[in-house]
């Protein structure tokens, strides 16, 4: 299971996940903390399969959060091709271009709609 061997294993879940209200500077900290576990995680691509496949609606996973998984779907689901055509989710979130580092809440808004890898 790829699970065990992620680099946020033993890591406290609240980094993870928004508590209520958090809001502003500190919820960007904590992101950033999360992110980070990721950008060194040996089974980062793994985990942002997952949540995109599975649509999960909280945390940071694979490095991204529920906003920035949005948006990757919603740009998937734009180029995605005919129903007689449609691949499996796997290959359609592979066609999603890469995203980098970059200020985060900018590049999920570019207006070329391409998107900078995050994590």
């Amino acid at each position: 299971m790829w699970q065990l061997r992620g680099a946020c294993r033993g890591t406290d879940s609240a980094v993870f996940y928004d508590p209520e209200g958090e809001r502003g500077i500190a919820r960007a900290r904590r992101a950033a903390k999360a992110k980070a576990i990721c950008r060194v995680c040996p089974v980062l691509e793994q985990c942002r399969r997952h949540a995109l496949e599975t649509q999960e609606p909280y945390g940071i996973w694979g490095g991204l959060t529920p906003v920035e998984r949005d948006s990757i779907l919603s740009v998937a689901q734009r180029h995605r091709p005919a129903p007689a055509e449609q691949p499996d989710t796997a290959s359609s979130l592979r066609a999603v271009p890469p995203q980098q580092d970059a200020e985060p809440d900018r590049a999920a808004r570019r207006p070329s709609g391409r998107h900078l890898r995050l994590c």
